[in-house]
């Protein structure tokens, strides 16, 4: 498992044992949003993705 997988497991069962409502995750790459959405939360999953400069086509 690797330190995002782990990072992303620990949101959602962080999320169901508090009982949240949604779950957000602001992410450059949306990497880790299919990490928390391959963990099958019972809630939904807010994303919000902002790309680094780097990663923006000119």
């Amino acid at each position: 498992m690797t330190h995002l997988e782990s990072i992303a497991s620990s949101a959602v069962r962080a999320a169901i044992k508090v009982k949240a409502s949604v779950i957000t995750c602001f992410t450059s790459s949306g990497r880790a949003a299919r990490l928390i959405a391959r963990y099958r939360s019972t809630m939904p999953v807010i994303i919000s993705c902002h790309p680094s400069p780097q990663n923006k086509s000119t």
